[in-house]
């Protein structure tokens, strides 16, 4: 059986800080060195997210891992370079049927998650690491349809190598609508702008898109507004947070209601951002002024973006600013309110978060903390099989009670 650790805050490799990222070690504690080089390659050459990325990737990769080598039927289990279509159909099926260790009754979107995860460490393994030859790929239909064992369809979307044909469908899933601007958009979009298709050898593209990935993960994560992005600075970015800090805490130069106000940059979000300053940013004010401040600048001039093309360049990953604003908002509530944070102290830390006045916006802040209460509720909820379980026991109660009584 294998496991993920979480390394030490001190974690290096290849002069890049990886602090606390997650390894996968078998049962007597021997790496798996394939995964590792696979956490490895996104960590330093893709330089996505530790703490919600990768740490993400570790957990499906390791779960899967481990159905294969129990739940499928055979002697010995599967290697992950043995896999086929229809054995990794079987898992999504095993997985969405039993749950995981953190959802016993997933919805398909996270059934899809696991799924999606592990084919990217298989496409890899093949196109990147050269660790197998015929494992996985796009079937020549028509000509050869096993020409891999694990067969994937052409991509439905620009930017992307592939999709995946056994993915479960998604559409009202959790049974009914889901809310604009909700968490699964802008996951969607993440992905979108993390796993792009760009020609490695187009530095510029490459930039652009690690630049809208920061951009993204301050709206959501921080919460700023588009003025406020628009304004950042990459000085203010200078800071080596000390060991234990949760968040990094810089002085916003505009903002809505007041002159300045201070806000908290996650540190996770804070060690990319100086990743990004001193890879792609550089690349991106290549030829225009040097003395350009703007942590996010325009392709065009290398100075500060106006508020407005904000809208135009989430518009391309299908999400608004305004509402990854919001969104930031209710998680965070929902955090305050799994802590048991009373109604109206929530209500002010969230809304002083924001930069607002609860004078003219405390029915706001109670949108989002009722919100939270209802997600939290849901997700506190037994899974439908136990409430039918009991359901089923009560009747058999009463009809046992009435029985006695005649």
């Amino acid at each position: 059986m294998y496991r993920s650790i979480i390394l030490s805050e001190d974690f290096e490799c290849n002069g890049a800080r990886l602090p606390k990222l997650r390894f996968v070690v078998d049962s007597e504690g021997v790496p798996n060195d394939e995964v590792n080089d696979f956490l490895l390659y996104l960590a330093t050459v893709r330089h996505l997210n530790i703490e919600s990325t990768i740490d993400e990737a570790a957990l499906c990769i390791t779960f899967i891992l481990n159905l294969l080598l129990k739940k499928v039927e055979t002697n010995n289990g599967i290697k992950w370079n043995r896999v086929t279509s229809s054995i990794l159909k079987k898992i999504a099926n095993i997985i969405s049927r039993d749950g995981t260790n953190k959802t016993p009754n997933p919805k398909n979107s996270t059934v899809n998650l696991y799924t999606s995860h592990f084919i990217q460490f298989l496409w890899w393994a093949e196109y990147e690491a050269g660790l197998t030859n015929g494992l996985v790929g796009i079937n020549d239909i028509g000509r050869n349809k096993q020409r891999y064992r694990v067969a994937l369809d052409p991509p439905k979307k620009s930017g992307h190598k592939y999709s995946i044909p056994w993915l479960l469908p998604t559409r009202n899933d959790g049974g009914g609508g889901r809310v604009k601007g909700d968490s699964v958009d802008w996951d969607r979009a993440l992905d979108q702008v993390i796993n792009h298709e760009e020609d490695s050898s187009n530095f510029k593209a490459v930039a652009k898109k690690h630049r809208d990935e920061i951009m993204l993960r301050l709206i959501r994560e921080s919460s700023l507004r588009r003025i406020e992005v628009v304004h950042l600075d990459k000085s203010q970015f200078e800071a080596v947070p000390q060991s234990g800090v949760r968040r990094m805490w810089i002085t916003l130069k505009k903002t809505k209601y007041y002159e300045t106000r201070d806000v908290g940059i996650f540190t996770g979000l804070w060690y990319d951002i100086q990743d990004y300053i001193q890879s792609s940013r550089k690349e991106l004010i290549a030829g225009k002024s040097s003395k350009s401040e703007a942590l996010l600048p325009s392709i065009k001039t290398g100075q500060y973006l106006r508020p407005r093309s904000i809208n135009t360049v989430l518009a391309d990953y299908g999400v608004r600013p305004h509402d990854g604003r919001g969104l930031g908002l209710t998680e965070y509530m929902i955090d305050l309110v799994e802590k048991n944070v009373p109604q109206d102290e929530a209500i002010l830390i969230v809304s002083e978060m924001a930069g607002h006045s609860l004078k003219g916006e405390g029915k706001v802040f109670l949108r989002h903390y009722l919100r939270a209460k209802e997600v939290v509720a849901r997700a506190n909820m037994p899974p439908r099989s136990q409430l039918e379980a009991e359901n089923v026991k009560l009747r058999r109660q009463l009809v046992e009670a009435l029985t006695k009584s005649t």
